[in-house]
């Protein structure tokens, strides 16, 4: 995620520690999703349903098919309340609906300042857990409270850190790729999606774009190439890169190629497109929410299985929990035959996964348990796990791969280490290992933008200025539209007085980017250098109209018009 490091801005609130609202739990309405194939909310869904009405009518019972949506009452179990959770260590307090309607409602107990952010759209289909989108001024945000199916509204993962709040978790690309598989638009900063719709993920998530194939079909016409995609047809790995895209979270995902990716289309290498970042070692009772991948490819049935993808045992169109137990049963007798008997006394009131893959609850997500997918033998009893966000705390992570090493050349894996270090806040080891390649200027063994991005920011935490300098500038050789590498630069450069440069860096972010405040605030620093107080106000005015929650500029604008200008 490309965040700026040099922001002028400061956090609005803070948030450590939470105590539930006393909400009665609801009862989870699976009926919602079985709408008529005629209102799938994808159109092409609905094309779909034209020649495969079957596999349509399964998928629009799974939860996939209701990954995201704009706010629909009749279609989630969350429900409106006026029942609020108090932070005592920060002294906010929230609700969800308190006033009627769909908007989180935040106050101060002491000071009694009270805010009141509209909420756009849910995220997840609310089998267990339910997300909400803040909508503050076009900007997206995770809400700090999510809806638990089975027990309420909870604080969300992020509030048990030091950085929560109202905008403490921004909303981009690489969060809703996982729930739709809508383009997202180019934006600065990356969560200003303003009135942005995704829609939920769709039959082309795995097929393709099939409007050339029913075009065929429409006109009877039966070629060697359907122009469809069917990924029973892709190799082993590509099977598993399909369903990987979402059920393989990681600590970090480290881009490894330039410029605006999108979502890994199906069929592509989902490994040479990011680097999956997981634990050296991992406990072996212990999971986090998303990590059903990284979890099967650690069983020795996987290992043991070369032909093994996620759909020998799952029907892709179906929700695990609509398929029959004797559906699994039946898929391990294929290969364990011989413990049938062993087990018969039990078959009556266990099925295999019951016993071999338990529900255990994640270590990253409150309120609920899920299958473990690290298929065991004897699986170890289960314990109370702490709560935390990454798997691996200390920093000591590897790159994933299925069955065998994940051939990235030993520069590579040692870059791909320094930037998981620093994104995940280990930064003296990063900058250690930053420092083993060559000096920024120099020729440059890693041809990837967003590592001499990292490395800069690093460098600007050692306080070596041109160095950090250097190292924007060798991101921007690389890609020339690394956006947060032209505004850091462009914020160095106006500090150290390079003001001619500084402003053209400023400009031409302004020009891509119409409702980004980002640049405005750089040519507020320039104008400040120049002690031009007219263009100063000017930057201000138009920097406030992009987003008018900024109090450091809105702060700045009152100076200026308490002195007439």
């Amino acid at each position: 995620m490309r965040a700026v490091c040099l922001s002028i801005l400061a956090v609005l609130c803070v948030l450590a520690c939470s105590e539930r609202a006393n909400v009665a739990p609801s009862t989870l309405d699976l009926t919602r999703q079985h709408q008529p194939l005629a209102q799938l909310p994808v159109v092409q869904d609905q094309q779909c349903a034209e020649c495969h009405p079957k596999q349509v009518a399964k998928f629009k019972t799974h939860g996939m098919a209701d990954s995201l949506s704009a706010i629909d009452p009749l279609r989630m179990p969350a429900q409106l309340t006026d029942a609020s959770i108090t932070n005592a260590f920060s002294g906010m307090s929230y609700n969800v609906g308190a006033t009627g309607r769909w908007e989180l409602n935040a106050q101060h107990l002491a000071s009694g300042g009270a805010i009141s952010v509209p909420i756009s759209h849910r995220i997840g289909a609310g089998v267990d857990d339910m997300s909400f989108v803040l909508n503050s001024n076009g900007r997206w945000f995770f809400s700090p409270l999510e809806f638990f199916t089975h027990s309420g509204w909870f604080p969300a993962p992020h509030e048990w850190q030091s950085n929560a709040g109202l905008d403490a978790v921004p909303i981009t690309a690489q969060c809703l790729q996982c729930h739709s598989s809508t383009p997202t638009p180019d934006v600065h900063p990356l969560n200003n999606l303003q009135d942005f719709e995704p829609q939920p993920i769709s039959c082309a998530t795995c097929h393709g774009d099939g409007a050339q194939h029913m075009e065929l079909m429409r006109r009877d016409e039966f070629p060697a190439d359907l122009l469809i995609l069917n990924p029973e047809d892709f190799e082993i790995e590509q099977q598993l890169d399909l369903c990987a895209r979402c059920h393989l979270e990681g600590d970090a995902h480290i881009e490894l190629s330039n410029g605006n990716l999108q979502q890994v289309a199906p069929g592509e290498d989902l490994l040479d497109k990011y680097a999956v970042m997981v634990a050296s070692h991992s406990k072996s009772n212990e999971l986090r929410f998303v990590s059903q991948v990284q979890r099967l490819t650690a069983s020795e049935c996987f290992k043991q299985s070369p032909s093994m993808t996620c759909t020998t045992c799952h029907d892709p169109h179906q929700p695990a929990r609509y398929q029959q137990r004797s559906s699994f049963d039946a898929k391990c007798i294929t290969c364990h035959q011989d413990q049938v008997g062993d087990h018969q006394s039990q078959q009556d009131e266990q099925s295999c996964v019951a016993c071999h893959m338990p529900r255990i609850q994640p270590f990253d997500l409150q309120k609920v348990a899920i299958s473990d997918h690290f298929i065991q033998a004897q699986p170890l009893p289960q314990k109370e796990v702490g709560f935390r966000l990454v798997e691996s705390p200390s920093g000591d992570w590897k790159t994933f791969s299925y069955r065998d090493d994940k051939h990235y050349s030993n520069e590579i894996t040692q870059a791909i280490q320094a930037m998981t270090l620093f994104e995940q806040g280990h930064h003296q080891r990063a900058a250690e290992l930053f420092s083993t390649f060559a000096a920024p200027g120099e020729i440059q063994q890693i041809a990837l933008a967003q590592f001499h991005f990292l490395r800069a920011r690093s460098l600007f935490e050692q306080n070596l200025r041109q160095q950090s300098t250097q190292a924007y500038r060798d991101a921007l050789l690389l890609d020339p539209t690394h956006t947060t590498s032209m505004l850091n630069l462009a914020t160095l450069l106006a500090e150290d007085g390079q003001l001619d440069e500084a402003q053209n860096l400023a400009e031409r972010v302004s020009s891509r980017y119409l409702n980004s405040e980002a640049p405005f605030n750089i040519m507020i620093i320039v104008a400040n250098q120049r002690n031009d107080l007219a263009a100063m106000k000017i930057a201000a005015e138009n920097s406030l109209e992009c987003n008018p929650m900024q109090p450091a500029i809105q702060r700045v604008l009152m100076q200026l018009n308490e002195r007439n200008l």
